[in-house]
């Protein structure tokens, strides 16, 4: 006798026994579906985090780089002890974590962010005549390009550069020369709408 006896006999014909079985596959199946769906469709890392991704396996001359994440003490040492080749080599293979990292010099967080805004304007550049993009997403590739070609104007220092944003837009924070020739600080995006 089994405890849901009121269901009748557990003969495999009874329509009960059917409907509760069928009703227990798809509690299984809507318990497991979005546990799967949320960890198999990550998205790709943004640019800056792809970057950091790089850094943290890549090396320099057989030896690992520091932890971008590390203290900013650990970071300026690390940078003071490069050559000119070394620091340039670096620049060039990770701008965007050069640009951003804490710790890196302040000269050269503006030449790897230069190196970075160089790199994304060439990237739009091309966007803006993918004919796999609507005329809207062409549109939004020329109106960043225009964007990091005046980030890029004479005079102007980025301190930090994320061309992904939180939300999408590009931004970028620096010091710009004001009339006076004293530093101001900037925080400057493209809107995305």
């Amino acid at each position: 006798m089994t405890s849901f006896s009121e269901l009748g006999s557990p003969s495999p014909g009874s329509t009960a026994w059917r409907a509760l079985l069928a009703l227990a596959v798809v509690f299984v199946l809507l318990a497991t579906t979005g546990w799967t769906a949320v960890r198999s469709h990550r998205g790709a890392p943004d640019a800056l985090t792809a970057s950091m991704n790089a850094w943290r396996h890549g090396s320099l001359g057989g030896r690992a780089l520091p932890d971008p994440y590390g203290s900013p003490r650990a970071l300026g040492r690390w940078f003071d002890s490069l050559t000119k080749a070394q620091t340039d080599r670096v620049v060039r293979r990770y701008p965007l974590a050069v640009g951003n990292l804490n710790g890196a010099p302040v000269a050269l967080r503006y030449r790897a962010n230069r190196v970075a805004l160089l790199r994304a304007r060439a990237d739009e550049r091309k966007r803006m005549h993918d004919p796999r993009l609507t005329p809207m997403g062409r549109s939004d590739a020329t109106r960043r390009m225009h964007r990091y070609e005046d980030l890029l104007g004479a005079g102007r220092q980025i301190l930090s550069f994320d061309p992904s944003g939180p939300g999408g837009p590009p931004r970028s924070s620096g010091t710009s020369p004001t009339p006076t020739g004293s530093p101001s600080w900037y925080r400057a995006w493209t809107p995305t709408s």
